[in-house]
């Protein structure tokens, strides 16, 4: 699964068949399953459709998320990037914060 910002999935056709999706899926409200010029899938979910991969995916644990910071934020100081804001709920709960 390859994340486009929080609105978009790009999927293969391994997920896309863990998930149940076909061609007959019907499209959740306010999310769209992608299809190429042929109307054949493409592997692209937005906004609304994420859900139908995403519940697959196992959440990362507090100490995976809390390296996954620490990388990010020694990528972003090299790139000359000060501060950032993470916009997907909470990353650590209160004790994890020390």
């Amino acid at each position: 699964m390859d994340k486009r910002g929080g609105h978009n999935d790009v999927v293969n056709t391994y997920a896309l068949r863990l998930a149940g999706i076909t061609e007959d899926t019907p499209v959740p409200p306010g999310g769209t399953i992608g299809r190429g010029p042929d109307g054949r899938l493409n592997g692209r979910l937005i906004d609304n459709a994420l859900g139908l991969v995403e519940r697959l995916v196992p959440a990362p644990d507090q100490a995976r998320r809390i390296e996954g910071l620490r990388l990010a934020g020694g990528q972003y100081a090299v790139s000359g990037i000060g501060t950032h804001t993470f916009v997907g709920g909470r990353l650590v709960t209160p004790a994890g914060a020390r």
